[in-house]
């Protein structure tokens, strides 16, 4: 037995809440280690209302053996629980039979019966500190739009630099405005798309607008305060949410704190607001500034969200926007370089104003500490993106290497999470996926996004194949009209209206269940309470062989005994 990989994490990720009665309890072994792994579980106060004793109160059920990877295989049952605490153990009996016992972090060879050598779950307290995600977050379909380049409408506008300009360089500005985004929502809600998040939208001088200088008004060039409550108010009239980027690790240099502080130096009632190492304030090109900042960027002066001025302007901020606009969330970003105990502050206040409202994190790798229930509801699911992006788009990884990835992201957060998580194949920070290869890679991308778990993100333009680089020529002026690939647009369209037909697609849990590396096969399932559909996925550009037979859901045909190139199969199996 390889006890150096067993793992379980008590009371957070391996033994959450679902709801009231019911617990997600998970298990982590070395691959094919064990042969079978059960748990135990009794009432911690069984003596105190039974003369049954303790140990034969306790119960065993087998725990089923949901996921594997490279290394490790994971263990996970939802237990029904009806008490005031409950203790567990584990049984697991390895490949030579021999059988353990493992309770609270240590292993032993006899059957437990001492509450000391358990773990322990106080059931009230877990249920709740509970992640609870907007149901209609779940599985939701969002649209990515980068303001300036999505759509412009006045003459005024118009003047702005050249629209089809590429590749786009730092300071164009192309014009976009948030009255082009309203005039076609129309086109949004014909996606399919369920929701909409705009990428910065207040004062700024930048094209980007990350470097914000006030954020109690919408930039001039994107128009008014009246222009973003009339987008919401038809947006929801058309059953669209709408998602704003919140911008509070940093400024711009124009922010009124900071130009005070630039101003009166050290004696500024605002120094308080920044990390200033000394004075006075210096900035030069290509040297590290002597106060923090977004990625030693002089012109995004870092805020000390620690000061309780500042959180309390935050919350400001934030209750206006939600109020006055009735917007439906904050996209966060850079959100892992701002505390947890501020994250908690903040998702008080934006709860207590809608608890419907989503709170989503940009960060880059797994956020398990984020989702415990009191910070955000989900991420960017930037591990998504790199591992699709390493097997379709680069080709650097096998077939069973993106598999292990999907396992580890499901692994890596509560189970309630999998279906919220931002699945991107691309965004504003990296390049277009299509930059990579061909359009059918784009299009396998795609599919793959709607059929494995999650919230399938669409950057704005990648349904109508708009290309682009790295930052910023990823940011391009939207395709429109005769620009637009029809034929792409159409694909997406009947992907995404196949996602909303079937639940399964949406809320499904998934098993994987073969990777073929030889000929770039994987083939894994989604299912949900009774129904199951396969998914058999041929990344190669060869004809393969398809050992899965029954209905092609998109086509609603029978399938053949053939996959051809760069195609994912939904399929029904006959019974």
């Amino acid at each position: 037995m390889n006890f150096a990989s067993i793992l379980h994490r008590p009371n957070t990720l391996d033994c959450h809440a679902l709801d009231e009665h019911r617990f997600c309890i998970r298990l982590q072994t070395a691959r094919s280690d064990a042969i079978s792994v059960a748990i135990h579980v009794c009432d911690k106060y069984h003596v105190r209302i039974s003369d049954t004793p303790f140990e034969k109160a306790i119960l065993r059920t087998p725990m089923k053996k949901v996921a594997s990877t490279e290394l490790y295989d994971f263990y996970e049952l939802i237990i029904f629980q009806d008490v005031i605490c409950f203790c567990y153990f584990f049984e697991i009996k390895d490949s030579n039979k021999k059988t353990y016992y493992y309770g609270n972090g240590q292993f032993h060879t006899k059957f437990i019966t001492q509450i000391q050598n358990m773990y322990i779950c106080a059931q009230q307290s877990r249920f709740e500190e509970r992640l609870i995600v907007p149901s209609w977050a779940k599985g939701a379909i969002g649209y990515q739009i980068f303001p300036d380049s999505f759509s412009r409408l006045s003459e005024q506008q118009k003047a702005f630099s050249d629209w089809e300009k590429a590749p786009r360089q730092s300071n164009n500005v192309l014009g976009g405005e948030l009255n082009g985004v309203t005039a076609h929502l129309e086109y949004l809600k014909e996606l399919g798309v369920d929701f909409i998040y705009l990428n910065p939208i207040f004062t700024s001088p930048s094209p980007h607008k990350y470097n914000t200088y006030d954020y109690f008004k919408i930039d001039r060039q994107f128009g008014t305060k009246k222009d973003l409550q009339l987008l919401v108010k038809k947006a929801h009239k058309l059953g669209l949410k709408v998602i704003l980027d919140g911008v509070f690790n940093h400024v711009g240099t124009g922010f009124f704190a900071f130009q005070d502080v630039k101003k009166k130096q050290e004696k500024s009632p605002y120094k308080d607001w920044f990390y200033i190492e000394e004075y006075p304030l210096r900035s030069e090109y290509k040297e590290r500034p002597n106060f923090q900042t977004f990625s030693y960027f002089g012109n995004m002066p870092k805020l000390n969200t620690h000061n309780p001025e500042v959180q309390e302007y935050i919350f400001s901020v934030v209750r206006y926007w939600m109020k006055v606009a009735k917007i439906d969330g904050w996209r966060l970003d850079v959100g892992d370089e701002i505390s947890h105990s501020f994250w908690k502050k903040f998702r008080h206040v934006v709860k207590e104003i809608n608890p419907n409202a989503l709170i989503v994190g940009e960060i880059w790798y797994p956020a398990t500490s984020f989702l415990q229930g009191d910070e955000w509801d989900s991420v960017m699911n930037y591990p998504f993106l790199d591992a699709i992006t390493s097997w379709i788009g680069k080709k650097e990884t096998k077939v069973s290497e993106f598999a292990d990835s999907i396992t580890m992201i499901r692994m890596h957060y509560p189970l309630v999470a999998k279906d919220s998580l931002w699945n991107m194949i691309d965004s504003h920070d990296t390049p277009r996926f299509i930059s990579y290869g061909s359009i059918l890679d784009a299009k396998l991308a795609f599919a793959l996004q709607i059929t494995l778990p999650g919230s399938p993100m669409i950057y704005y333009g990648d349904e109508v194949g708009l290309n682009g680089g790295q930052d910023p020529d990823n940011r391009r002026g939207m395709l429109w009209n005769e620009r637009q690939n029809k034929e792409l647009l159409q694909f997406y369209q009947q992907w995404i209206q196949l996602r909303k037909k079937h639940d399964v697609l949406r809320y499904g849990d998934i098993k994987i269940i073969e990777t073929f590396n030889r000929f770039q096969v994987l083939i894994f399932s989604r299912y949900i309470e009774k129904e199951e559909i396969k998914i058999v996925v041929n990344a190669s550009d060869k004809l393969q062989n398809n050992p899965v037979q029954g209905i092609d859901l998109l086509t609603n045909q029978k399938t053949k005994n053939f996959i051809p190139p760069k195609t994912v199969l939904v399929i029904k199996e006959a019974k």
